[in-house]
């Protein structure tokens, strides 16, 4: 079982790679789905949805409303009709959805656990060995435990490319918006090196940073001085600012059209998480960047067959210590996006995408999260998405 899905996973890591052969400028693509991303493939963890407006008319024929698994030969044919690529480069398929480091490896348990699991291996096996020896009979459970641990091994050997990327800090991510018209940083990270500096010059540059609040403030100023641009920090939050610069400007208004990016990128005060906390608006990609502001939770970013009740988002005045922020504020957070026009989000930190009907599950879950807390008749459940 273990060798036929490694072989399977061979398969799709070696269509995947040809799918992007030979086209210029697309070694990045080729290198999103590692081994890890092909076994996350065999092992069903893609779905296709038959009725999304972007399938095929045979595809919706064959079962509209239908969201179903995809197998490894049908993500095979694909990559071979070139689907997934084409998809890939229209932006209606986000390189997130294959990057082999979002996928997690179901083993990675910590080493204490590792090691307990590994003692009771060693014990059964010392126990048959022992019981073989004597001449003593050996059931037909256990004989089948035996042969069955070699494959486990196997397969936790052959499960590569276990997750992960350091982290620094908490291991919250920036994020660069490419534009027609240039580039915006949202949010920063700590760590600064000559290899992101050089891609992010050969992409253009970048026309400003916004930042979402205090948390992510990290190393901001030195960014701004490489980039030569300016940073832009809410007003409300500038008691945090340890570091003055000349490249901070600090806006007051409850939204800002970024200069050189107008009209596309759009940041917007939702107070809560801090004062000024804020989220981006990519307008053309009908997408909101959200950071802390809108917490993403496990059940939002795999929001198939949910019960009523169950929340897509969170809102905190503290994560760590899970400290809800109270109605009004959680309120007041809705009203700020309610006239955004957006389908999908993209949180803080590594895998909190979330796609598909968003703006609705956002005043659902602040709803639900309202009403948690024994506000039953607060005014947002008067609310309704425009």
């Amino acid at each position: 079982m273990a060798a036929t899905q490694y072989f399977k996973a061979l398969d799709v890591h070696r269509a995947w790679l040809e799918a992007w052969e030979g086209k210029e400028g697309d070694k990045e693509n080729r290198e999103l789905l590692g081994m890890s991303g092909a076994f996350f493939v065999v092992m069903g963890g893609y779905a296709v949805d038959l009725s999304n407006k972007n399938s095929s008319s045979a595809l919706q024929d064959a079962g509209a409303g239908l969201v179903t698994t995809i197998s490894a030969d049908g993500f095979i044919h694909l990559l071979k009709n070139r689907a997934i690529p084409t998809g890939i480069q229209d932006s209606r398929l986000p390189k997130s959805y294959f990057e082999h480091y979002t996928i997690q490896d179901k083993g990675n348990s910590n080493n204490l656990a590792k090691a307990i699991v590994f003692m009771q291996i060693m014990w059964m096996i010392v126990q048959l060995i022992g019981r073989i020896s004597a001449g003593l009979p050996v059931t037909l459970l256990e004989t089948h435990v035996a042969i069955q641990i070699p494959f486990a091994v196997v397969a936790y050997a052959f499960w590569v490319e276990a997750v992960g990327l350091p982290r620094v800090a908490i291991g919250q991510r920036a994020l660069l918006c490419r534009t027609a018209t240039g580039n915006l940083l949202w949010d920063c990270i700590t760590y600064i090196d000559d290899e992101t500096v050089s891609k992010i010059n050969e992409l253009g540059g970048l026309k400003g940073i916004v930042n979402s609040h205090p948390h992510f403030y990290t190393t901001h100023l030195h960014w701004a001085e490489i980039f030569d641009c300016p940073v832009y920090l809410a007003r409300e939050d500038r008691e945090w600012v340890v570091c003055p610069g000349e490249r901070q400007v600090f806006w007051d208004s409850g939204r800002l059209s970024v200069p050189g990016v107008e009209g596309d990128l759009v940041a917007v005060k939702t107070g809560g998480h801090f004062p000024g906390s804020s989220v981006l608006w990519w307008r053309s990609l009908g997408v909101l960047l959200v950071a802390d502001s809108i917490g993403v939770v496990p059940s939002g970013i795999y929001h198939v067959g949910r019960l009523p009740g169950t929340v897509s988002f969170t809102f905190m005045w503290s994560y760590p210590n899970m400290i809800p922020l109270p109605p009004n504020e959680v309120h007041n957070i809705w009203r700020a996006v309610k006239d955004l026009d957006f389908d999908d989000i993209r949180g803080g930190f590594m895998g909190t995408e979330v796609n598909g009907n968003c703006k609705q599950r956002v005043l659902e879950s602040a709803q639900i999260f309202v009403k948690s807390m024994g506000h039953f008749n607060h005014a947002i459940r008067e609310e309704q998405c425009p």
